[in-house]
């Protein structure tokens, strides 16, 4: 009788084990790794659109939007240094780990380039026969106007020009000393440009 027990039950196990094979795999859902962000203006914090965002190493650069977010999308998983530039803006950059599966946000504050002076000489010394030197004013970052004006306070001494505006070029500024009617010495006076 316990024969025929485990026979009646053998057919019945093989049936549920092929059954369970023609069942279709389950599929998982797709995993998503995605850099996001926003990138704004340091001083105003609205929204720079057409900024570009990129990594390193190198994955993919995008495009900001209107409102300053941007996405990537698909990217592989690791450390990066995430970056963002502006023409007229100073490139930021942030280091992130992006894990899988997950979201990693990356925002960045860009300060506005703004003029900057830069002189092609701090010191110039005329000897004991120079009569005339030059210096350059620039407008080291290129952006904007930069509007200058020359202090002094030397009457032995003339500058030519004593004001002036540079963008992306030079201004070349002269200076004079006249040594009529000083006595033998050593002189010295200090510009102020600003």
């Amino acid at each position: 009788m316990l024969l025929r027990i485990s026979y009646a039950f053998m057919p019945l196990v093989a049936m549920a084990l092929i059954a369970s094979c023609k069942k279709a795999p389950i599929e998982t859902p797709p995993v998503e790794t995605i850099l996001t962000g926003r990138v704004a203006d340091k001083s105003t914090n609205n929204p720079i659109s057409g900024s570009i965002v990129f990594t390193e190493p190198a994955s993919s650069s995008v495009t900001t939007d209107a409102n300053g977010n941007y996405t990537i999308s698909d990217i592989v998983t690791g450390q990066y240094v995430v970056s963002a530039t502006k023409n007229g803006y100073k490139e930021s950059s942030t280091s992130v780990s992006v894990k899988e599966g997950q979201t990693t946000s990356a925002d960045f504050q860009l300060e506005q380039l703004t003029p900057a002076l830069a002189l092609s000489a701090s010191t110039l010394d005329f000897g004991i026969a120079q009569a005339s030197l030059s210096f350059t004013i620039s407008n080291s970052t290129q952006y904007g106007t930069l509007q200058w004006s020359l202090v002094k306070n030397a009457d032995w001494l003339s500058v030519n020009p004593t004001f002036g505006t540079v963008s992306t070029g030079t201004n070349t500024v002269t200076l004079t000393a006249n040594r009529v009617g000083l006595a033998y010495g050593n002189y010295s006076t200090t510009l102020a440009v600003v």
